[in-house]
């Protein structure tokens, strides 16, 4: 883990001299799951954000020996979204897909803009980049100067749900145990697993499997403890399975940080403001991993115009203990009656002492019925008012919505200060072709606007899957969007941040 003291540091040394450190190889790894077909998509962001012409991008599929299969490299010099199909690599067992750009420009961040795209007839999940082989021993000494446990997963165990976690080897053959717990208010059970038996190896970790029944109790926190690898950024692919379709719910895991003192100057609130989506509820799901510490939290409901309809102090949270908040955010709105209702802001802040830096917690989109298929949950971090920003920054975001005949997608654009005018939010939509839609909205401060794909381009609505990008810009830097894919047949959702 690279404390965030350190990476702001990396931050502010770029725009300071552009050519100091230089980034020339950005990559990811994408397990092969079984039952699943695994897709990569991404909009060109480094000719369109960067105007970088010539990047090489690199696909290798891997063995489950470790072994180089085959690797076959494209170039991206279109403005447009490329999607690959990694089962079109080989036709042998496969472990793991190693997708790798070079420039001879700087990337700066060693992480591309990619979307990991696992599916099946019952299901898509969506997850945005997450572990990768370190550029060089530089890197490595930065990244591995500490470890944590990986944490923030929602866990549920039932007669038709598993929770697992997908661990994945480095460069070299792990030989250590991965060290799993699970933990309520009164007991904690706790296991390891054997590591996957080559280098570039998954091992897939299912929660009931290792604990059986006796893990079917509500109200768990659940975490990994992988050993350190060196030359290896490593979190985990972790969430829930569908034991009658097979279909996942998955989003990565994040940093338990309630071992480690990393603290903002101050005590002002961390905060993030959310789009409500027509036929979902929304909830917060936040856990006891931040640096020591007992945090207050509420939630403001927002009007169209960003405008606060009321304000509710919920839970208060503890860290490090066996307790978590889940709050029901639309239930909570239901219960307060409360109409015209289009944006939900979530803040917390300390009751003693500075807040801490690193607060994350699962953002859910779930059918509003509340049956049983399986919820969008993504993991997000919210925004603190001293972290670092770049003088005169405008606001770019950017990422998947899929689009196709099994699939609801809905857009949620926001600006999460809530203070100032409306803005104009220009909007494009892109596709293997090129741009395929462009538009103009208002966006007023705290509020938000919500946008169908399918609405916007019917003419693709009754196809096959196409992974469309959007890329929406503003003046004010604090713009985000969120994007949640249901599948109209089974019901299961998956959701992803911006870039």
């Amino acid at each position: 883990m690279k404390p965030i003291k350190d990476q702001e540091r990396t931050r502010s040394a770029y725009h300071a001299d552009v050519a100091r450190n230089t980034v020339h190889r950005s990559s990811l790894l994408a397990p092969k799951l079984e039952g699943s077909d695994v897709d990569i998509s991404f909009a060109n962001h480094f000719l369109l954000k960067r105007g970088f012409k010539d990047i090489a991008c690199r696909l290798t599929a891997i063995g489950p020996d470790g072994a180089r299969i085959e690797s076959r490299t494209h170039p991206v010099c279109e403005p447009r979204v490329y999607a690959f199909s990694l089962a079109d690599l080989t036709t042998e067992p496969v472990d793991n897909y190693m997708v790798e750009f070079f420039t001879a420009d700087n990337f700066v961040y060693p992480f591309p803009a990619v979307v990991v795209n696992h599916r099946s007839e019952h299901f898509l999940n969506s997850v945005h980049s997450y572990n990768r082989i370190l550029n060089d021993v530089f890197e490595d000494d930065e990244i591995n100067a500490s470890s944590v446990p990986e944490a923030s997963i929602d866990v549920r165990l039932s007669s038709d749900t598993d929770t697992f976690g997908v661990f994945t080897s480095g460069p070299a053959r792990v030989s250590e145990p991965i060290q799993v717990a699970l933990r309520w208010p009164d007991r904690t059970l706790e296991a390891e697993v054997a590591p996957p038996a080559s280098r570039l190896g998954n091992s897939v970790i299912s929660v009931h499997d290792l604990f059986g029944d006796e893990a079917r109790h509500d109200g768990a926190i659940l975490s990994f403890k992988p050993p350190t690898q060196a030359m290896f950024y490593g979190r985990m692919l972790a969430g829930l399975r569908s034991l009658s379709d097979g279909a996942l719910a998955a989003n990565h895991s994040f940093y338990d940080c309630s071992d480690v003192a990393e603290y903002w100057p101050d005590d002002r609130p961390s905060t993030r403001i959310y789009p409500l989506l027509e036929g979902l509820a929304a909830r917060i799901r936040l856990y006891p991993i931040f640096s020591p510490c007992r945090l207050n939290t509420r939630i403001d409901f927002r009007d169209d115009k960003g405008r606060v309809i009321r304000g509710v102090d919920t839970e208060s949270l503890v860290s490090p203990s066996a307790m978590f908040l889940n709050l029901p955010v639309t239930e909570l709105l239901e219960s307060l009656n409360i109409s015209g209702a289009r944006s939900f802001g979530f803040s917390v802040w300390p009751q003693q002492g500075p807040t801490p830096r690193r607060i994350n917690h699962q953002l859910v989109y779930e059918n509003a019925a509340g049956t049983s298929p399986l919820a969008a949950s993504v993991a997000i971090s919210l925004r603190n008012p001293n972290a670092l920003r770049a003088p005169g920054a405008r606001g770019l975001c950017w990422g998947q919505c899929a689009i196709g005949s099994d699939l609801e997608t809905r857009l949620g654009l926001v600006l999460d200060e809530p203070d100032g005018s409306e803005q104009p939010i220009d909007l494009r939509l892109l596709s293997g072709a090129g741009e395929v839609h462009r538009g103009r909205i208002t966006l007023n401060a705290g509020g938000a606007a919500t946008l169908d794909p399918r609405a916007l381009l019917p003419e693709l609505a009754d196809r096959p899957v196409r992974y469309l990008w959007y890329w929406a810009t503003a003046p004010r830097a604090d713009l985000a969007a969120y994007a949640v894919t249901r599948h109209r047949i089974s019901g299961h959702c998956s959701g992803e941040h911006s870039f």
